[in-house]
Protein backbone atom coordinates (compact mmCIF):
# COMPACT_ATOMS: atom_id res chain seq x y z
CA UNK A 1 0.00 0.00 0.00
CA UNK A 2 1.51 3.60 -0.48
CA UNK A 3 0.84 5.07 2.83
CA UNK A 4 0.15 8.87 1.08
CA UNK A 5 -3.08 7.47 -0.34
CA UNK A 6 -4.56 7.19 3.10
CA UNK A 7 -2.70 9.80 4.35
CA UNK A 8 -4.32 11.89 1.74
CA UNK A 9 -7.47 10.57 2.66
CA UNK A 10 -7.53 11.99 6.61
CA UNK A 11 -6.08 15.25 5.66
CA UNK A 12 -9.03 15.41 3.56
CA UNK A 13 -11.93 14.02 6.02
CA UNK A 14 -9.87 16.75 8.33
CA UNK A 15 -10.74 19.67 5.87
CA UNK A 16 -14.08 18.35 5.57
CA UNK A 17 -15.16 18.63 8.96
CA UNK A 18 -14.27 22.53 9.15
CA UNK A 19 -16.68 25.05 7.57
CA UNK A 20 -14.80 27.12 4.51
CA UNK A 21 -11.66 24.41 4.20
CA UNK A 22 -12.06 21.82 1.60
CA UNK A 23 -10.82 18.34 0.82
CA UNK A 24 -10.43 19.12 -2.58
CA UNK A 25 -8.13 21.37 -1.60
CA UNK A 26 -6.24 19.09 0.52
CA UNK A 27 -6.07 16.23 -2.51
CA UNK A 28 -5.17 18.82 -5.24
CA UNK A 29 -2.14 19.55 -2.64
CA UNK A 30 -0.85 16.08 -2.60
CA UNK A 31 -1.40 15.78 -6.26
CA UNK A 32 -3.96 12.85 -6.35
CA UNK A 33 -7.04 15.14 -7.63
CA UNK A 34 -7.14 14.03 -11.22
CA UNK A 35 -6.56 10.24 -10.00
CA UNK A 36 -9.45 10.59 -7.30
CA UNK A 37 -11.95 12.07 -10.22
CA UNK A 38 -10.47 9.49 -12.45
CA UNK A 39 -11.21 6.29 -10.13
CA UNK A 40 -14.25 7.89 -8.92
CA UNK A 41 -15.64 7.93 -12.87
CA UNK A 42 -14.26 4.49 -13.56
CA UNK A 43 -16.08 2.66 -10.77
CA UNK A 44 -18.84 2.44 -13.64
CA UNK A 45 -16.60 0.92 -16.15
CA UNK A 46 -16.00 -3.04 -15.71
CA UNK A 47 -12.67 -3.05 -17.31
CA UNK A 48 -11.02 -0.19 -14.81
CA UNK A 49 -12.96 -0.93 -11.89
CA UNK A 50 -10.80 -3.16 -10.04
CA UNK A 51 -7.57 -0.06 -10.33
CA UNK A 52 -10.44 2.62 -8.82
CA UNK A 53 -11.49 0.10 -5.70
CA UNK A 54 -8.04 0.02 -4.91
CA UNK A 55 -7.21 3.43 -4.78
CA UNK A 56 -10.38 4.88 -3.48
CA UNK A 57 -10.51 1.83 -0.57
CA UNK A 58 -6.83 3.08 0.45
CA UNK A 59 -8.23 6.88 -0.12
CA UNK A 60 -11.29 5.09 2.39
CA UNK A 61 -9.31 4.10 4.76
CA UNK A 62 -7.38 7.34 5.89
CA UNK A 63 -10.53 9.03 5.02
CA UNK A 64 -12.96 7.61 7.90
CA UNK A 65 -9.86 7.65 10.43
CA UNK A 66 -9.89 11.80 9.53
CA UNK A 67 -13.52 11.97 9.51
CA UNK A 68 -13.57 10.43 13.14
CA UNK A 69 -11.03 12.63 14.39
CA UNK A 70 -12.23 15.65 13.42
CA UNK A 71 -15.81 15.10 14.56
CA UNK A 72 -14.50 13.96 17.92
CA UNK A 73 -10.98 15.89 18.22
CA UNK A 74 -10.95 18.84 15.75
CA UNK A 75 -14.47 20.13 16.25
CA UNK A 76 -14.06 19.85 19.40
CA UNK A 77 -10.99 21.91 19.36
CA UNK A 78 -12.68 24.57 16.83
CA UNK A 79 -15.54 25.08 19.40
CA UNK A 80 -12.84 25.60 21.94
CA UNK A 81 -10.30 27.27 20.69
CA UNK A 82 -11.86 28.71 17.53
CA UNK A 83 -9.80 31.68 16.98
CA UNK A 84 -6.21 29.58 16.98
CA UNK A 85 -7.80 27.33 14.31
CA UNK A 86 -8.42 30.03 12.45
CA UNK A 87 -5.64 31.29 12.23
CA UNK A 88 -3.94 27.94 11.86
CA UNK A 89 -6.25 27.08 8.71
CA UNK A 90 -6.17 30.41 7.24
CA UNK A 91 -1.98 29.68 7.41
CA UNK A 92 -2.42 26.35 6.07
CA UNK A 93 -4.34 27.35 2.85
CA UNK A 94 -2.03 30.99 2.30
CA UNK A 95 0.68 28.64 1.74
CA UNK A 96 -1.01 26.38 0.05
CA UNK A 97 -1.67 28.68 -2.95
CA UNK A 98 1.58 28.70 -4.92
CA UNK A 99 2.52 24.96 -3.24
CA UNK A 100 -0.95 23.82 -4.74
CA UNK A 101 0.15 25.14 -8.88
CA UNK A 102 3.68 25.24 -8.84
CA UNK A 103 3.83 22.15 -10.93
CA UNK A 104 0.47 24.04 -13.39
CA UNK A 105 2.58 26.86 -13.91
CA UNK A 106 2.62 26.08 -17.90
CA UNK A 107 -1.04 26.62 -18.14
CA UNK A 108 -1.38 29.26 -15.77
CA UNK A 109 0.69 31.26 -18.54
CA UNK A 110 -2.40 31.34 -20.36
CA UNK A 111 -3.14 35.06 -18.41
CA UNK A 112 -6.41 35.71 -19.99
CA UNK A 113 -7.93 32.87 -18.14
CA UNK A 114 -7.06 35.30 -14.91
CA UNK A 115 -11.14 36.09 -15.17
CA UNK A 116 -11.92 32.94 -13.87
CA UNK A 117 -9.99 33.11 -11.15
CA UNK A 118 -11.85 36.38 -10.24
CA UNK A 119 -15.20 34.58 -10.81
CA UNK A 120 -13.85 31.51 -8.33
CA UNK A 121 -12.88 34.77 -5.48
CA UNK A 122 -16.86 36.19 -5.93
CA UNK A 123 -18.20 32.57 -6.23
CA UNK A 124 -16.94 31.41 -2.82
CA UNK A 125 -17.02 35.05 -1.20
CA UNK A 126 -21.12 34.79 -2.53
CA UNK A 127 -21.60 30.95 -0.78
CA UNK A 128 -20.21 31.72 2.37
CA UNK A 129 -21.86 34.97 3.12
CA UNK A 130 -25.21 33.38 2.83
CA UNK A 131 -24.20 31.66 6.24
CA UNK A 132 -26.69 29.56 7.70
CA UNK A 133 -29.69 30.90 5.70
CA UNK A 134 -32.20 28.19 6.56
CA UNK A 135 -33.45 27.35 10.10
CA UNK A 136 -33.86 23.48 10.33
CA UNK A 137 -35.98 22.65 13.66
CA UNK A 138 -37.21 19.27 13.92
CA UNK A 139 -37.64 18.05 17.19
CA UNK A 140 -38.41 14.09 17.82
CA UNK A 141 -38.74 11.42 14.87
CA UNK A 142 -36.83 12.77 11.72
CA UNK A 143 -40.45 12.64 9.11
CA UNK A 144 -39.78 10.87 5.28
CA UNK A 145 -39.36 14.23 3.64
CA UNK A 146 -36.10 15.38 5.92
CA UNK A 147 -34.91 12.19 4.77
CA UNK A 148 -35.52 13.46 1.33
CA UNK A 149 -33.73 16.87 2.29
CA UNK A 150 -31.29 15.76 3.59
CA UNK A 151 -30.16 13.11 0.77
CA UNK A 152 -29.98 16.59 -1.16
CA UNK A 153 -27.94 18.87 0.43
CA UNK A 154 -25.45 15.44 0.74
CA UNK A 155 -25.45 15.20 -3.03
CA UNK A 156 -25.10 19.07 -3.16
CA UNK A 157 -22.21 19.25 -0.45
CA UNK A 158 -20.07 16.61 -2.13
CA UNK A 159 -20.03 18.26 -5.05
CA UNK A 160 -18.61 21.19 -3.68
CA UNK A 161 -15.98 18.98 -1.39
CA UNK A 162 -14.61 17.85 -4.78
CA UNK A 163 -14.30 21.27 -6.47
CA UNK A 164 -10.71 22.70 -3.89
CA UNK A 165 -11.81 25.99 -2.05
CA UNK A 166 -15.60 25.54 -1.72
CA UNK A 167 -16.24 23.04 1.64
CA UNK A 168 -19.08 20.54 1.73
CA UNK A 169 -19.21 21.52 5.20
CA UNK A 170 -20.21 25.06 4.13
CA UNK A 171 -23.30 23.74 2.14
CA UNK A 172 -24.26 21.73 5.18
CA UNK A 173 -24.14 25.02 7.38
CA UNK A 174 -25.90 26.88 4.49
CA UNK A 175 -29.00 24.77 4.60
CA UNK A 176 -29.28 24.12 7.89
CA UNK A 177 -28.33 20.69 8.81
CA UNK A 178 -24.22 21.00 9.30
CA UNK A 179 -25.12 20.57 13.20
CA UNK A 180 -27.77 17.74 12.96
CA UNK A 181 -25.54 15.72 11.01
CA UNK A 182 -22.46 15.97 13.38
CA UNK A 183 -24.61 15.60 16.45
CA UNK A 184 -25.99 12.25 14.98
CA UNK A 185 -23.11 11.04 13.84
CA UNK A 186 -21.56 11.35 17.59
CA UNK A 187 -24.43 9.83 18.82
CA UNK A 188 -23.69 7.02 16.75
CA UNK A 189 -20.49 6.80 17.69
CA UNK A 190 -20.91 7.35 21.42
CA UNK A 191 -25.05 6.03 21.69
CA UNK A 192 -26.44 3.70 19.00
CA UNK A 193 -29.81 4.70 17.96
CA UNK A 194 -31.37 3.77 14.38
CA UNK A 195 -33.19 7.19 13.37
CA UNK A 196 -29.08 8.58 13.39
CA UNK A 197 -28.15 5.31 12.01
CA UNK A 198 -30.66 5.86 9.18
CA UNK A 199 -29.82 9.72 8.97
CA UNK A 200 -25.81 8.71 8.18
CA UNK A 201 -26.68 6.27 5.86
CA UNK A 202 -28.84 8.64 4.04
CA UNK A 203 -25.87 11.35 4.12
CA UNK A 204 -23.52 8.45 2.58
CA UNK A 205 -26.02 7.47 -0.19
CA UNK A 206 -26.55 11.73 -1.33
CA UNK A 207 -22.10 11.48 -1.36
CA UNK A 208 -21.89 8.61 -3.53
CA UNK A 209 -24.38 9.44 -5.69
CA UNK A 210 -23.72 13.27 -6.05
CA UNK A 211 -19.72 12.05 -6.77
CA UNK A 212 -20.78 10.03 -9.16
CA UNK A 213 -22.63 12.24 -10.89
CA UNK A 214 -20.76 15.80 -11.27
CA UNK A 215 -17.06 13.40 -10.98
CA UNK A 216 -17.00 12.76 -14.69
CA UNK A 217 -18.21 16.15 -15.42
CA UNK A 218 -14.98 18.11 -14.11
CA UNK A 219 -13.01 15.29 -15.01
CA UNK A 220 -13.86 16.51 -18.76
CA UNK A 221 -13.65 20.32 -17.80
CA UNK A 222 -9.76 19.60 -16.31
CA UNK A 223 -9.40 17.32 -19.72
CA UNK A 224 -10.46 20.36 -22.50
CA UNK A 225 -9.89 23.37 -19.99
CA UNK A 226 -7.23 22.68 -17.78
CA UNK A 227 -6.12 26.06 -17.98
CA UNK A 228 -9.44 27.98 -16.94
CA UNK A 229 -9.85 25.32 -14.50
CA UNK A 230 -6.57 25.69 -12.64
CA UNK A 231 -7.29 29.65 -12.75
CA UNK A 232 -10.99 28.89 -11.56
CA UNK A 233 -9.79 26.68 -8.38
CA UNK A 234 -7.35 29.24 -7.44
CA UNK A 235 -9.63 32.33 -7.14
CA UNK A 236 -11.81 29.58 -4.73
CA UNK A 237 -8.99 29.00 -2.78
CA UNK A 238 -7.82 32.60 -2.54
CA UNK A 239 -11.92 32.95 -1.83
CA UNK A 240 -11.47 30.22 0.97
CA UNK A 241 -9.71 32.27 3.06
CA UNK A 242 -12.88 34.49 3.03
CA UNK A 243 -14.69 31.28 4.06
CA UNK A 244 -12.88 30.39 6.76
CA UNK A 245 -12.34 34.10 8.53
CA UNK A 246 -15.79 34.08 8.63
CA UNK A 247 -16.70 30.57 9.89
CA UNK A 248 -16.50 31.57 13.72
CA UNK A 249 -19.66 33.37 13.19
CA UNK A 250 -21.86 30.35 11.92
CA UNK A 251 -20.49 28.28 14.85
CA UNK A 252 -21.79 28.02 18.48
CA UNK A 253 -20.37 26.44 21.31
CA UNK A 254 -21.81 23.12 23.26
CA UNK A 255 -24.22 25.62 25.66
CA UNK A 256 -25.47 27.18 22.17
CA UNK A 257 -23.61 30.20 22.82
CA UNK A 258 -22.93 31.98 19.39
CA UNK A 259 -18.89 32.34 19.09
CA UNK A 260 -17.42 35.78 18.52
CA UNK A 261 -16.60 36.95 14.73
CA UNK A 262 -12.98 36.12 13.67
CA UNK A 263 -10.62 39.63 14.30
CA UNK A 264 -7.23 40.82 13.35
CA UNK A 265 -7.39 41.17 17.73
CA UNK A 266 -8.19 37.46 18.02
CA UNK A 267 -5.47 36.35 15.03
CA UNK A 268 -3.21 34.06 16.41
CA UNK A 269 0.29 34.15 14.50
CA UNK A 270 1.76 31.23 15.95
CA UNK A 271 -1.31 29.30 14.83
CA UNK A 272 -0.96 30.85 11.89
CA UNK A 273 2.84 29.63 11.56
CA UNK A 274 1.70 26.06 12.55
CA UNK A 275 -0.68 25.73 9.56
CA UNK A 276 2.17 26.81 7.14
CA UNK A 277 4.58 24.53 8.67
CA UNK A 278 2.25 21.65 8.45
CA UNK A 279 1.33 21.91 5.06
CA UNK A 280 5.67 22.05 4.64
CA UNK A 281 5.50 19.00 6.73
CA UNK A 282 2.77 17.17 4.38
CA UNK A 283 4.84 18.06 1.53
CA UNK A 284 7.98 16.98 3.11
CA UNK A 285 6.25 13.29 4.02
CA UNK A 286 5.20 13.68 0.63
CA UNK A 287 8.67 13.81 -0.90
CA UNK A 288 10.11 11.37 1.28
CA UNK A 289 7.38 8.50 0.63
CA UNK A 290 7.54 8.96 -3.48
CA UNK A 291 11.33 8.98 -2.74
CA UNK A 292 11.12 5.53 -0.96
CA UNK A 293 8.93 4.11 -3.68
CA UNK A 294 10.86 5.11 -6.52
CA UNK A 295 7.64 5.63 -8.33
CA UNK A 296 5.19 8.89 -7.91
CA UNK A 297 1.40 7.43 -7.23
CA UNK A 298 2.38 4.21 -7.73
CA UNK A 299 -0.23 2.06 -6.10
Amino acid sequence: MNLLIPITGLFMALADTMPGLSGGTICFIMGYYDTFLQSIKDLIHKDTRKQAIKFLFQLGIGWIIGMLVGILVINKLLLDYPYQMISFFLGLVLISIPMTFKSETKYLKEYKNIIFAILGVILVVVISSLGSSIDINIQGQYPFYFYLYVLGVAMLAICAMLLPGISGSTILLIFGIYQIVLDNVKQLLTNFNIQSLCLVITVIVGVLLGALLISKSITNAFKNHRSKILYLIMGMMIGSLYAIWQAPGVLSNEDGVAIMPFSIQSFSPIAFICGICAIIGIEIIKKKLNNNRGTKHEL
